[in-house]
């Protein structure tokens, strides 16, 4: 991949030198971490910081059960959440805790209590073998086969595997990709196509990313001049929206050439979204079938 490649291991040496703190979710601005599973994959990104309640906060976007969150790291090692509804801060996850103690968390709305179950968890996975990793598990909470089981996490590099509830059992994500500071970090050669849902004003845009780093550039061939679509389930599993309703396209082949990533934009209006639980579904219309796929889950809160 072009650019400069900085290993973990320099990384890791580089912040030990200097005697600080383990990290266990870097924030910067522009920092970005995928993941793929065998349910899909997702991308999360970190924004430029604001000013909140006299903190610095940086917007976090695509993480599957919290599209979008306000956090900052705590020199004693915790990770704070900004509550937007209550203006206030509150523990997003406490990674200063002794091993085997709990403490609230505010990482999936489905769970209450996390736990530090080691801080020495072996490791591997798509970017290789780790040690020295912090292993957290999760308290089952008020959701029914929902929720988060486990989550683990490099210091000064992030989450390196994500375990999710589900009614047909656990799902496991890893990383495959992380950017820090500018700089690729850590990269398994991959095809991987994520969703991400940020709520704005009037809007819920849907991001789509396909990340392409293998060694040849990936060729798609669509059958018109649509790329993609995204469909948004009630709770019911109804469709209750569609991106590509009354659309009118090209009707001639359309090729798009990938090497790195390419991204497509979305936007579902909120007036078509009563308050309440929806899934999002999008895929390229590639002309091989929705062979690129991905979903995510949004709460529409009431004004």
């Amino acid at each position: 991949m072009p650019g400069t490649k900085t290993s973990i291991l320099s990384l890791l040496a580089s912040a030990a030198l200097f005697g600080q703190a383990p990290e266990y979710l870097p924030l910067q601005a522009g920092n970005t971490w995928v993941y793929r599973g065998q349910a899909g994959s997702f991308t999360v990104e970190t924004g430029a910081p604001s000013a909140l309640g006299g903190n610095e906060y940086f917007p976090v976007r695509g993480l599957p059960s919290t599209p979008a969150v306000w956090l900052r790291n705590t020199p004693e090692g915790r990770i704070m959440m900004w509550d937007e509804t209550a203006r206030q801060e509150k523990i997003w996850l406490d990674t200063s805790t002794p091993v085997a103690a709990e403490a609230p968390t505010a990482v999936d709305p489905c769970n209450e209590f996390s736990r530090i179950e080691s801080r020495e968890w072996k490791y591997k996975g798509p970017v290789g073998e780790f040690s020295s990793v912090l292993a957290v598990r999760y308290a089952p909470g008020k959701c029914a086969d929902a929720g988060l089981d486990a989550d683990y996490f490099l210091p000064w590099v992030g989450l390196l595997r994500r375990v999710e509830q589900s009614i047909a059992g656990p799902r496991a994500y890893d990383l495959v990709y992380a950017r820090l500071g500018g700089v690729t970090v850590i990269s398994a050669p991959e095809t991987g196509f994520s969703l991400a849902l940020t709520q704005t004003h009037g809007a819920l845009d849907a991001r789509l990313s396909l990340r392409h780093t293998g060694p040849e550039p990936l060729s798609l061939v669509f059958p018109s001049g649509q790329q993609f679509d995204v469909q948004v389930y009630d709770e019911n599993g109804k469709v209750v929206f569609q991106w590509s309703e009354g659309m009118r396209f090209i009707q001639s082949l359309t090729r798009v050439t990938v090497s790195g990533e390419k991204l497509w934009l979305a936007e579902i209006p909120l007036d078509r979204l009563p308050p309440g639980r929806y899934a999002v579904q999008a895929w390229l219309t590639t002309i091989d079938g929705p062979v690129y796929t991905a979903g995510s889950a949004v709460v529409i809160p009431k004004n």
